[in-house]
């Protein structure tokens, strides 16, 4: 994830990944369907959680805290893609003071989430 053009594979992982961020309860069979499709895709655990952590928890991590109830919205793949490509292509340095504290403070709201697509991953 080094340059701000997406691979194919990248951009459906995006797609697939933002799920964790809906303020929804996911089911098991949601983790279920995500690990199968991440396998699918052919897109390693370690690169699924660099998209997790560097691209898409920056973008979407407000939907987590959000007092509006986003149950039944999904997020536009097309918006996900570009966010993420933004960011891509945005110097690091600048992201990574305002992600750490971010993180810092969310993480807890994702952290269960990926934890369940990594044990269903192997």
């Amino acid at each position: 994830m080094a340059s701000a053009i997406l691979t194919e594979n990248e951009k459906a992982c995006c797609t697939l990944l933002a799920d964790l961020f809906l303020d929804a309860e996911l089911t098991s069979s949601d983790f279920d369907r995500i690990s199968k499709r991440l396998h699918e895709i052919g897109m390693p655990l370690k690169e699924a959680y660099h998209l997790v952590y560097y691209e898409l928890f920056p973008i979407l991590c407000w939907n987590l805290i959000s007092p509006f109830n986003s149950e039944a919205l999904l997020f536009d793949p097309n918006w996900v893609r570009a966010k993420v490509a933004q960011r891509c292509a945005s110097p690091r340095w600048m992201n990574s003071a305002i992600q750490m504290m971010e993180w810092a403070c969310f993480s807890s709201t994702i952290a269960p989430q990926w934890k369940k697509i990594d044990v269903r991953y192997d």
